[in-house]
Order: structure tokens, then C-alpha cells, then sequence
């Protein structure tokens, strides 16, 4: 019985490990980068088998030893009495055991130095690659010593020092085990030849600490010690020479111990570990913190003002700000003029009004279609339609076996049905229905679009990967498979088979076995539908498929879709960064992309942009930034994983995008590093920030964490042209007025060029949070949110923009309504727009900017209407047909430009409107003269 469940056991062990490396090796071959995958198998094969071995050696060498020169006589003891029989069981087999042993320890340590495969391929790849023109101003090196090299040595140095002691403790008990220690002895405890044994092994220990303190000189340049990030006056005049010290004091007590070899006494041993203990503590401790305190911080900047120089410099350079262009405006206009917007039709027509929550949310109520289908994301970008380029949001229309009705979520329909989404919706950022509904450009199943963003053959709109992925792999292709396409109208089933590039053969027995395996899935290897042409998708989601093909990127947090050539593909931003970069600040990424990156960095490049087919799968790695030294070095190590961005398509190039991310961790560093003088930087008067996320909820507090940057098209100044920018407003650290923002262009021509426009004049310029609280005491907008703020009903605010027309602003707030019921529509009802201080507020983008023309800056709170002289009668319908009157009067008002009859029409219709609902609830009426302007909570989008 013993022998069955080993044998079971063993089986389950084999199949494990071989379904693991041969579906793994499958599918590198599916996507075209198994030389991805032989590389980093091979190095981790090789670094472990290295360690290994050279662990194994030291270890097994150093016991054997210890078994040579265990003394054959010893004198009994209770102490002995357990050691005897110890060494009676192992002494007969002690080389054998020994060799065991070592080898079970050896194969761990192999194990934990293959996870060090980056590491070394950068080391092994770097070849002569630079980053030209820069030197760390310290120790003259080239920053490609500390970010390619120098952490491959220290891995060897920390993992050299490590397995030395490890292997002097195991040997310490060896020689305990075999007699040389004896801890309870009347005479001499420990046996000369024992001492001169681990004397060897200490002294290589302490040599090795040498070399540490040696390659720890390096660290000073990332040194946090200082004001800034990098070696500080104290790192060079305080730490720096105790490091030099510390190296010759360790290489002068790894001889004392070697020369205990001869001696074999205790004397110099502990002699020289209490020489480097002390030099530690007085020169590595005490003497930097005396210098930092009695000789830097009194006078702290004309200390560190060289090494802040360097710090500005080096950040400066480490995250692409050196060749921003600020440009200062010293005149900011009152307000946005009529003729300004009428030049700058191409912006004001591009604001983008639906914001991505609320979109999919109106996208998954009215073109769902049916319940197998889900949005995810909504994504902004820009399409020539009818000749002009417009922003346009889309959301792909992806499969969701979750939602598969009634009974038919079965493991057919889950895996070989229900396989792909269909199509995707499409509207444009500023459009609405009359009903307040996206206008859409892209829409229903089959999908219909408008020219320049349609899609073409059904492989074209068929999503077989994308970014949900409700079950870990579907099958398609098989002869008589055939999957769910679309129902149509007539609530038939329009099927289709499988085509594309994409999935692993799966016909064979042995596959099916390792496929199920891997799965635990027996359906896999039972299943009369699998046969010989049907292939299995795998690793379907485009952030996971990304990953595994190039795991030592680092990758934007949202992958956008784009229509390219009429056909679905996804787009993903990967960068290449190190902490190691001399000089240069630290970020916490995860602070800085409201945790979009995790981990911290000092240096970023947008090298790569990674482009997934949602038909076939297929990943292509596109190098759009060549000059940078990481890029260099991962393309030595994987030439066949990258393609040259020159070779991308004209219009896969137009749909590439700034990434948010990354221009949320340049704005963070550029809201310090736009001050260049040391003394100013010190000073920090002149630091800027990022204003923070305003809320949905009408009046409530902004939150947290900073506002995301948003992309929209607009001229900048001095510029001749439209472009689309991914733009970010900028406040000074401590106040809410907009001091500045930052531009980054995404049109092909100028692709990665940062613009930053300053406002230096005295006039102060509203911020956003400014702008939302002139939006929140507006008493017309007060006054439309408590009609729309009826019972059942939300107020939702999307995102304000700030937007330059020429030299002023507009600040765009859309105002949504949605239903407290299930399956509620989102609808915009109305936009108000602050203009120089003015609030306009209309149905549309266009009324609200009209009206911000006409209307004047309230100066005090607006007086009382007086109740009507003939009030209605308590007939519901007759209240609300007299609002409706009162209300198209106001229309006509506010077209004829008298705002003042305007605002007295709309006072009469809300207070009709609020007779009306009380008497339906049988609540008491509120006061006419302070409606209600804060909705009920509405959660965030």
C-alpha cells in the first residue's frame, strides 16, 4: 500500500513539474519569444547550478575537515554521553552523510541564486553600453557601473559572506557533534586544530566584510542622509573616510586571524573583531552624526548647496525634465472672449465631458446588449470621423462567462461557447442625446461605426483576450465546434469558428493529459468536442500576457484599447527604471500613481510600448525610445523579444498615447526640480504640487490623493496647431491657485515633448478645487441640482477640467443625474462653466459657455422671491405644467440675454416643483429662498 501512494504521489509530482515547463514552453512558442524563455530558464539553470556547486564545495569540503581532525580520545562525560551515540549511528557512514547533507543544503541555496537571474543578465549583457555624457561627480564613473554592475557585485559579495557563515556555524556544531568542542570541559574547551579551523573561516568572513565596506562607498551616492537624495558633505567628509578606514581594519584583522592559525589562542581574534567593532561605532556612527550636527546643520545650505546642485542635475536628468519647455506667461487674460472660442472651436468642441466611471456605466446599461457581455475600462483617445480629428472614448465589449443566464453556465458554454466578446462602444468626449445619453460613433452587436473608427471583418471586432478573463482558458477551433458570435434579432445564434493565430494545439492525448493537469480539469482529456484541430487559449488577459512575456519591465496601470486598421488592438506602456541612478531623488511610486506603480525609483524611461491583438494574441514589443541604456542592455539580452518602433504603423503610431503614469511621477518630481538654484530649492518657497482629486458629491470635501492628469486637445501657447497633450494643472505647495501646468504631447510629430507654461504675473488664477467651490455657491447651480435632486434620484459631478483657450482658462464642470434604482442610466443634464469668474450653466458644453459671457460674479447672496400672487391649485399635474411654463419663459430669457428675468422664472418653476413634490411625499415645503444643494452620497467613479 506504501509503494501505491509513493508511486501516486511521484506521478502527481512529475506531472505537476512537467505540465508547469511544457504549457510554459508551449505558449512562449505560440507568442514567438521562446528564446524569452530558454534565456532565463538557462541563466537560472546556470546560477544555480554555480551557487550550487560552489556551496556544496565550501560546505562539504569544510566538514569533511572537521571529520579528519575530530579527536579519536575523549574524555567521558554526561555532555559525551549523547555524543557518542551520535557519532556510533553516523561515523561508519559519516563521508556519505556528509556528502547528502551538503548537497540537500546546496540545492536550496541554488534554488534562492537562480531568483538573482536579472541581476545578472544585466551584468552579463552591458557590454559597452553608457549613458553618454554622464559621470557621477565622486568617483567619475559612468551611472552604467551602478545600475548594471555594481549590484551584481554586491549580490556575489553578500551571497560570498552569507554562505561563510553559514557554513562556519554548521561546521561549529560538526565540531561539537565530533568532539572538538566541549563546552562543559574541566581543561581546554575548544582543540587547537578546531581553533585553527574556524580561525580560517572568521578570517574570510571579515575579508569578505572588507570587500563589502569597500563596494558600500558606492551606496553614498543614493545616500538619504542629506537634504536631498545622494553623498551630503557628511556622506564624503564624515562617512566616506570611515569606510576607507573600515576596509583596512578589516583586511588587517582577517590576517590576525589566519595568523591564529599559527598561535591558536583567542587573543588576536577577539583583538581584532573588537578593533573593527569600535572603529564601526566611532567612525561609521559617531563621527558622521557629530560632523551632521556640529558642523552641517548650522550651516546647512552652505554645506549641502554643492550636493543639492548635483541632486538637481541628476533628477533633472533621471526623469526626462532637462529639455522641458517652460514658458512664462506674465499676462493671464480675466476670462475666455467669444472670439477666442470661436478660433479655438477645435478645443472647446474636445472637452471631454463623461467621465470614465460614469461612461461605462451609461455604456453597460445601453449597449451591453446582452448579459455575457461587460465594459471594463473606458479609454480616451482621438479618430479622424467625418474629416475632423475628435476625442473619442471607447470600451471594448468583452466576454463574461459570469453572466452566462439562467441554467446555461455549464462547463461547454464557460470553455467552448461563451469564448469571445463582440465589437466595442464608442462616443465622443463632449456629445450627449437629447435624454442626456452618449452619442454614440461605435455602437450595438453586430457593431456599426462611423467612418475612421469602424470595424472591419468580424476578426476585427472579435475579442478573444482583452482585460477580463473570467476563466483561466476557452477552446476553439475544433471541427465541429462552433461558438457564440452574436445573437440576431431574431434571437438566433450566429456562430463562427475560431481562425486566428492565437492558442495551443491541444489534439493529442499527452497534451490533453497535462492541459487537465494543469487545470485540474478532467473535462480537458474526456471531452468528445477536443480534437485534433482545437486549440486552447491560455494567459488571455493583456496585462498577464504582457507580464509573463517580458517579466522584468515595469507596466503602466491601464492598458488602453485603439481601432487600428479596423481592427481591436490593446496598448500597453512599459518602463524601464532603477533606484541606483547617483544622484538622483527617490520617488515612492505608489504615492505618486495613487498606486497604480509600487516600489520607488530614481530613474524612468517610457521605452516600450507593448501592442496585444484581441483576435490572435499576438505580442509586439515596440522600442520607442532607443537611447536609453536599459532598453540597450535588455535588447542585448533578448534581441528577439523587441521590434524597432520605426517599423510600427503610421496609424498604430497616431494612437499612441503619453502615459498617465508616467507624467503623474514627472509632475511629482517637476513640481520641486522646476527650481534650479540650490539656494531657492533649499528655501522649497517655490515648490509646486499636484492639486488634489475633487469629489463626485456636490460640496464635499476634495480628496486625498492627487487628481490624475487628463487628455485633451488644445493649442498651446505660441503654438500655431492643436495637438493632443496629456495635461496636468499645477498649484503651489500650500495653496490652491494655479501657478502652472504640465503638457506632455502625444501627436506622432512630437511625440514626448514636455511643455510647461509658468504664470508669473501678480494676477492669481483659479486652481480647480478654487473653481469647483464658485460651481458649489452658484446659487443657479444650486438652485438645478435641488430640482435634479428629487427622491430617487443622485447628483453625480464628473471630472472638472481646467482648459487653456489662448492666454485664459475655462473650468468645465458636467453635472450627471442617475437613479437610486438598480440598473440606473447615468444622464447629463447640465454643464457649468466658470469663466473668469463667472458661472455659466446650460443643457450643453455651448449654452453653459454663452452663458458664462452674460453672467456677472454674484457679489452677495440673491434676495428672496416673494411667494406667486395667485398660487396654483393643489392639483400635482397643475403645479408642474405651471413649472414647465415658468421654465420655458426662463429659456426664452436667457437666449435673449436677460438673466434677470431669467433667474426670477426659474425661482417661480423650483418653488412650483417643490410645492408639487411635497404634496406627493406629504413632507412640509422647504423654504423657497435656500433650496437644498447637497444630493445624497453618491460613491466615487
Amino acid at each position: 500500500m506504501f509503494l501505491v501512494v509513493a508511486a501516486i504521489v511521484a506521478l502527481a509530482s512529475l506531472l505537476g513539474g512537467l505540465s508547469g515547463f511544457y504549457i510554459d514552453l508551449l505558449w512562449f512558442r505560440e507568442v514567438g519569444f521562446s528564446t524569452v524563455f530558454w534565456s532565463v530558464l538557462w541563466t537560472k539553470v546556470l546560477l544555480g547550478v554555480v551557487f550550487g556547486i560552489t556551496f556544496f564545495a565550501i560546505l562539504a569540503l569544510n566538514l569533511l575537515i572537521a571529520q579528519r581532525i575530530a579527536p579519536r580520545f575523549r574524555a567521558f562525560s554526561p555532555e559525551q554521553e549523547v555524543i557518542e551515540r551520535y557519532r556510533a549511528a553516523i561515523e561508519p557512514h559519516a563521508r556519505w552523510v556528509i556528502l547528502g547533507f551538503s548537497a540537500l543544503i546546496a540545492l536550496f541555496v541554488g534554488l534562492a541564486a537562480s531568483g538573482q537571474w536579472e541581476t545578472f543578465l544585466l551584468w552579463r549583457s552591458v557590454g559597452d553600453v553608457s549613458f553618454a555624457g554622464q559621470a557621477d561627480p565622486l568617483f567619475g564613473r559612468n551611472p552604467a557601473f551602478y545600475i548594471f554592475v555594481l549590484p551584481f557585485h554586491k549580490f556575489l559579495q553578500g551571497w560570498l559572506f552569507s554562505a561563510l557563515v553559514g557554513v562556519t556555524l554548521l561546521v561549529g556544531v560538526a565540531h561539537y557533534l565530533s568532539g572538538g568542542i566541549r563546552t562543559q570541559a574541566a581543561g581546554e574547551k575548544v582543540m587547537p586544530q578546531v581553533k585553527a579551523h574556524l580561525s580560517v573561516l572568521l578570517g574570510l568572513i571579515v575579508l569578505v566584510k572588507a570587500w563589502g565596506y569597500y563596494l558600500g562607498r558606492f551606496d553614498l551616492l543614493v545616500s538619504p542622509r542629506g537634504v536631498v537624495t545622494g553623498a551630503s558633505y557628511t556622506d564624503i567628509h564624515a562617512h566616506l573616510p570611515a569606510l576607507k578606514l573600515l576596509v583596512f581594519i578589516a583586511i588587517a584583522c582577517a590576517l590576525l586571524f589566519l595568523v591564529n592559525i599559527r598561535f591558536r589562542g583567542w587573543a588576536l581574534p577577539v583583538l581584532g573583531i573588537g578593533l573593527l567593532a569600535l572603529t564601526s561605532v566611532v567612525a561609521g556612527a559617531i563621527f558622521p552624526t557629530a560632523v551632521q550636527s556640529f558642523s552641517v546643520n548650522p550651516q546647512e545650505l552652505q554645506r549641502e548647496a554643492p550636493f543639492i546642485d548635483r541632486n538637481i542635475a541628476a533628477t533633472r536628468f533621471a526623469f526626462g525634465l532637462e529639455d522641458v519647455d517652460l514658458r512664462q506667461e506674465e499676462e493671464v487674460g480675466e476670462d475666455v472672449t467669444a472670439e477666442q472660442v470661436e478660433a479655438n472651436q477645435a478645443t472647446v468642441q474636445n472637452i471631454r465631458l463623461w467621465s470614465p466611471p460614469i461612461l461605462a456605466d451609461a455604456y453597460l446599461q445601453l449597449q451591453r446588449v446582452q448579459p455575457y457581455y461587460e465594459f471594463v475600462d473606458v479609454d480616451v483617445d482621438r479618430y479622424e470621423i467625418d474629416g475632423e480629428r475628435r476625442v473619442v472614448m471607447l470600451s471594448p465589449r468583452e466576454i463574461d462567462q459570469s453572466g452566462i443566464p439562467g441554467g446555461g453556465n455549464t462547463w461547454q458554454n464557460r470553455h467552448l461557447v461563451y469564448t469571445h466578446g463582440l465589437g466595442a462602444a464608442a462616443s465622443q468626449v463632449n456629445s450627449v442625446t437629447a435624454e442626456g445619453a452618449p452619442d454614440f460613433v461605435l455602437r450595438d452587436v453586430p457593431p456599426r461605426g462611423e467612418p475612421g473608427i469602424a470595424l472591419g471583418s468580424d476578426e476585427g471586432a472579435q475579442l478573444y483576450y482583452g482585460e477580463l478573463s473570467e476563466v483561466p482558458y476557452v477552446v476553439v477551433g475544433g471541427r465541429g465546434q462552433r461558438e457564440l458570435n452574436y445573437p440576431n434579432p431574431a434571437g438566433q445564434r450566429v456562430s463562427n469558428r475560431y481562425a486566428g493565430q492565437g492558442g495551443i494545439s491541444i489534439g493529442g492525448f499527452f497534451r490533453q493529459l497535462l492541459f487537465a493537469y494543469r487545470y485540474r480539469d478532467i473535462n480537458l482529456l474526456i471531452s468528445g468536442l477536443i480534437d485534433e484541430q482545437s486549440k486552447i487559449l491560455i494567459y488571455r488577459d493583456v496585462e498577464e500576457r504582457i507580464r509573463k512575456s517580458a517579466p522584468f519591465l515595469r507596466y503602466d496601470g491601464d492598458p488602453y484599447a485603439a481601432i487600428i486598421d479596423g481592427r481591436i488592438v490593446f496598448i500597453q506602456d512599459a518602463y524601464t527604471t532603477t533606484d541606483r541612478y547617483p544622484y538622483s531623488q527617490h520617488l515612492d511610486l505608489t504615492e505618486a500613481t495613487s498606486g497604480d506603480l509600487a516600489g520607488r525609483t530614481n530613474y524612468i524611461r517610457n521605452s516600450v510600448k507593448v501592442v496585444v491583438d484581441a483576435y490572435d494574441g499576438t505580442v509586439t514589443f515596440y522600442v520607442v525610445d532607443p537611447g536609453d541604456p536599459l532598453i540597450q542592455v535588455w535588447m542585448r539580452a533578448f534581441p528577439d523579444l523587441f521590434t524597432d518602433g520605426s517599423l510600427a504603423s503610421e496609424e498604430l503610431r497616431a494612437h499612441f498615447r503619453y502615459p498617465e503614469n508616467l507624467l503623474q511621477v514627472q509632475a511629482e518630481q517637476f513640481s520641486n526640480y522646476h527650481v534650479t538654484n540650490a539656494e531657492t530649492f533649499y528655501g522649497r518657497e517655490l515648490f509646486w504640487a499636484r492639486p488634489n482629486a475633487l469629489s463626485t458629491t456636490p460640496a464635499a470635501r476634495p480628496a486625498e490623493e492627487p487628481g490624475r492628469p487628463y487628455y485633451v486637445l488644445l493649442k498651446l501657447p505660441q503654438d500655431p496647431d492643436e495637438e493632443f497633450v496629456l495635461f496636468q494643472p499645477l498649484t503651489p505647495a500650500d495653496r490652491p491657485n494655479m501657478v502652472a501646468y504640465l503638457a506632455a504631447r502625444s501627436d506622432p510629430e512630437n511625440y514626448g515633448e514636455l511643455t510647461a507654461v509658468e504664470f508669473t504675473g501678480n494676477q492669481t488664477v483659479d486652481g480647480p478645487q478654487q473653481a469647483r467651490a464658485r460651481v458649489d455657491n452658484d446659487p443657479n447651480v444650486a438652485r438645478e441640482i435641488s430640482l435634479l435632486d428629487v427622491q430617487g434620484s443622485l447628483v453625480k459631478l464628473g471630472d472638472l477640467l481646467v482648459v487653456p483657450v489662448e492666454d485664459s482658462f475655462l473650468y468645465v464642470q458636467p453635472i450627471f443625474v442617475e437613479s437610486a434604482q438598480q440598473n440606473a442610466i447615468p444622464e447629463l443634464k447640465r454643464v457649468a462653466v466658470v469663466n473668469g469668474g463667472r458661472v455659466g450653466l446650460g443643457d450643453t458644453l455651448a449654452e453653459a459657455v454663452q452663458v458664462s459671457f452674460l453672467a456677472a460674479p454674484p457679489t452677495e447672496p440673491p434676495p428672496e422671491e416673494p411667494p406667486p400672487t395667485e398660487p396654483p391649485s393643489n392639483d400635482v399635474a397643475a403645479l408642474l405644467a405651471e413649472a414647465d411654463r415658468h421654465f420655458d419663459l426662463a429659456q426664452q430669457a436667457l437666449i435673449a440675454g436677460d438673466l434677470a428675468t431669467y433667474q426670477s422664472e426659474i425661482n417661480l418653476g423650483i418653488e412650483l416643483v417643490q410645492q408639487a413634490n411635497a404634496l406627493t411625499s406629504g413632507t412640509p415645503l422647504p423654504s423657497p429662498s435656500a433650496p437644498s444643494a447637497t444630493p445624497s452620497a453618491s460613491p466615487t467613479g
